[in-house]
């Protein structure tokens, strides 16, 4: 049997320089032509496998963090002005600030202030920071 389809497949491979673009044969061997036409689908099939996975893959890092989220630029903005105008209220804000990004998978884990006086004080959330520093973002307000 293994015989047979081999002979039929040799045959089907010799049929094949009558499609256009193939070139004629010649005195080439039939494993020679087998071996060309496999590695022209190979590399015709990787080709195009990368060219998707470039195209494809950036999708995925979509969702690791939003590309128009300003919630982050205006909690510190908003922390700012409160800072400046009303430090008492701070540690209200501050709460509510930590409360806004529980349920997110991106959060502040540190802030620094800097006061109109000079002098600057850093309070930290109730969440660890990343593990990689990639993965840690400055925002000044």
């Amino acid at each position: 049997k293994l015989g047979a389809r081999a002979g039929r497949f040799t045959k089907l491979v010799k049929l094949l320089r009558f499609l256009p673009g193939m070139k004629d044969v010649g005195n080439e061997g039939t494993a020679r032509v087998i071996s060309g036409v496999l590695n022209r689908a190979l590399a015709m099939r990787v080709s195009g496998l990368i060219i998707i996975m470039v195209m494809v893959l950036p999708v995925f890092e979509l969702v690791t963090y939003p590309e128009n989220d300003f919630s982050m630029k205006m909690w510190v903005e908003e922390v700012g002005e409160v800072a400046i105008s009303a430090p008492h209220e701070l540690a209200e804000v501050m709460s509510d600030f930590d409360a806004f990004f529980a349920e997110k998978m991106y959060y502040p884990f540190s802030v620094v202030l800097h006061f109109p006086n000079g002098t600057s004080r850093t309070e930290a959330f109730s969440r660890e920071p990343p593990v990689r520093s990639q993965n840690r973002i400055t925002i000044r307000a």
